[in-house]
């Protein structure tokens, strides 16, 4: 055996085991909590929208369904990939190859869900998940005014847009941009490695910075200091710009829109040092208690047994999923979800029509234009 060829092997095996430690980390780090997704998006929906509290529930549901569900799933792309054909992943991570089916699928439900580009300026991924979601929610009111058969189709693929425009601010990667030096742009996490090296600290809405020398045993702050670091409570104002986007999208019947805060405070209900912290997960469960108690008054009985619901779900498939949703009942009786289930399918291609062609205009290099979609595409 030659020296080039041995030198292969070793590079390939050295990959191979890089691949199978990032993978581990990636596993456990890609699992979102709820608090950033499904409960904020029915907060802010309950003050966007609430002469619409059926639909509401609808798109906040939608609005965590990538998370929920197998063929959606980051992490579980990924995972799911590397379990199955570790050596089909690695020569993806090494030599960019994405010619395997499975291969197409993480890349396209990375990149156009939960807006794992890599891209280097955060803020157009950002204008971009923006527009998808102004232009859906168009889609989606017109459905309602109607109403249309396949409304609720165009209310879970309003969802899917949705999470995207939370996960454009939630997966900008935390180092970039912390150096005061450095004026470039912040930028997005890269497709199959995600915030493997920062664990679950972007999940969390309230972590501002990390502080620690070394990505896996860092720890989070909960805002910059005064000097040496570019922008104080960046991550607070994103949530502004999260709820500027949603505030006046869906407006079937052309009425003025609802005036909201303008501290992020007031909205995410800031706990501080009380349980911002890793003990205490964050403030995870006091954020979705305090959207919960505010999102139940207009959202109704249906939202709460929602909610409950999906705090015991476990990952499953689509369809088996938003079967599940549909059947559940409020304590009097009625449905939490109103009419007819949508299509996981139908849904998604509705969502992927509009999103997938202005974000291929900024991610370039790899093209997902002929990518299959996650199930069979309807007729």
């Amino acid at each position: 055996m030659d020296a080039n060829a041995l030198t292969e092997i070793r590079r390939s095996v050295c990959v191979l085991f890089l691949t199978i430690s990032s993978m581990l980390v990636t596993h456990q780090s890609l699992a979102f909590d709820k608090a950033g997704h499904f409960h904020s998006a029915a907060r802010i929906l309950s003050l966007a929208m609430p002469a619409y509290p059926q639909e509401a529930r609808v798109i906040s549901f939608c609005a965590q369904l990538p998370d929920e569900v197998v063929e959606l799933d980051a992490a579980e792309q990924a995972w799911g990939e590397f379990k199955t054909n570790p050596f089909t992943y690695a020569s993806w991570g090494l030599g960019n190859k994405y010619d395997d089916p499975k291969i197409q699928n993480m890349i396209l439900v990375q990149r156009l869900q939960h807006v794992l580009t890599g891209s280097p300026d955060a803020a157009q991924i950002q204008k971009i998940t923006a527009s998808t979601f102004q232009m859906l929610s168009q889609q989606a009111a017109a459905k309602v005014k109607t109403p249309a058969p396949d409304a609720n189709e165009a209310l879970c693929a309003l969802g899917l847009a949705m999470h995207a425009v939370g996960d454009s601010f939630a997966h900008v990667d935390m180092d970039s941009g912390d150096d005061p030096q450095d004026t470039r742009p912040r930028a997005m996490y890269v497709t199959g490695r995600g915030h493997a090296a920062h664990q679950h600290y972007p999940d969390y809405p309230l972590c501002e910075i990390f502080n620690g020398i070394f990505a896996v045993l860092r720890h989070c702050t909960v805002e910059g200091p005064s000097s040496g670091y570019r922008g104080n409570n960046w991550r607070q104002q994103y949530w502004l710009e999260t709820i500027a986007t949603v505030a006046t999208a869906f407006n079937p019947a052309g009425t003025t829109p609802p005036a909201f805060p303008s501290n992020p405070a007031n909205f995410i209900h800031w706990l501080g040092q009380q349980c911002a912290n890793d003990k205490q997960k964050w403030c995870e469960l006091e954020i979705r208690h305090n959207a919960d108690a505010d999102a139940s008054k207009v959202l109704g009985g249906g939202f709460m047994s929602l909610s409950t619901w999906l705090d015991d779900h476990k990952l499953a498939k689509c369809e088996d999923t938003i079967a599940q949703a549909w059947a559940l009942r409020d304590s009097k009786g009625s449905p939490a979800l109103p009419g007819k289930a949508p299509l996981c399918a139908t849904s998604w291609v509705r969502y992927r029509r509009v999103a997938e062609s202005p974000l291929q205009a900024i991610a370039k290099d790899i093209p997902l234009s002929g990518f299959p979609n996650p199930w069979p595409t309807p007729k």
